[in-house]
């Protein structure tokens, strides 16, 4: 005879494995969050909106550990860091 737990092995696993996702992501943002001020500071003279696309990967990161459902955050990410490497590539060329 199975019990509960038997019969919620699969489900209580996959719920494990999130919350070990969310705290390795949690821990990552707090440490972002604490450069934040930093990275204002040393980036207020770009001519691009680096701060603003920054923040705003930051933000989806934190809309997924709090779980929003948000079709298509995967691909806006993708895009932001796209732009982000491409406007960094731009000014950096000698």
């Amino acid at each position: 005879m199975e019990n509960i737990i038997t019969l919620k092995q699969e489900e209580l696993s996959q719920i494990f494995k999130e919350i070990e996702v969310n705290q390795s992501l949690i821990m990552s943002m707090f440490s972002l969050e604490r450069l934040w001020i930093p990275f204002v500071f040393a980036t207020k003279k770009r001519t691009w909106d680096v701060q603003e696309k920054i923040r705003e990967c930051m933000d989806i990161v934190w809309e997924r550990i709090l779980g929003v459902i948000n079709i298509g955050m995967k691909t806006r990410f993708e895009t932001m860091l796209d732009y982000i490497a491409e406007k960094y590539e731009d000014d950096n060329t000698y």
